[in-house]
């Protein structure tokens, strides 16, 4: 049996779970004596990780080598794949409470506008221009919306690297 001898910190992997096992008790847990899943290599001082990692793809057949920024990349990249059909619904659901929310809002311009909209009409305004003032208000407060989204969301984007948590 294994026994739990302390935890790490500092580590995260969003596709899967990372664990550290010595080798021997790996081996005995899975007979697979000889093969690995993953090493952590450290280099030594001087020596770029890049240069090593073609290294040890170069000198070591069948193993896949890679720097900490590229294995983050890879498993960011394993994650979406995993995670796409919750995030394209999540982005249905966004959608529709975005559209929610401008239909009510402006239902609530024509409700507190009512009196205003009926002199507009007394005036001689038709009701299809009347009606399409509303709608072009709608779609500028959409556009708007999107708008501010977009600039909100270019300005954290660059940041989001380091709201995410890194290995």
């Amino acid at each position: 049996s294994l026994e739990i001898v302390g935890l790490s910190a500092g580590t995260y992997s969003s596709g899967n779970p990372i664990t550290f096992v010595r080798m021997e008790d790996l081996a005995d847990v899975l007979t697979s004596a000889g093969s690995y899943s993953y090493l952590l290599v450290d280099a030594e001082p001087g020596v770029e990780p890049g240069v090593l990692a073609a290294d040890i793809m170069a000198q070591v057949e069948k193993v896949h080598a890679m720097t900490t920024d590229d294995f983050i990349r890879s498993d960011f990249g394993m994650a979406v794949q995993m995670g796409v059909e919750i995030i394209f619904m999540m982005t249905l659901i966004c959608l529709g409470l975005a559209a929610l929310i401008v239909a009510f809002t402006s239902y609530s311009f024509v409700m507190r506008r009512r009196k205003e909209l009926a002199v507009v009409r007394a005036l001689g305004a038709s009701r299809p221009a009347v009606v399409w003032a509303v709608v072009a208000q709608a779609v500028t407060l959409a556009l708007g919306g999107f708008a501010l989204a977009a600039i909100v969301a270019f300005a954290v984007l660059p940041r989001a690297p380091l709201l995410v948590p890194q290995l």
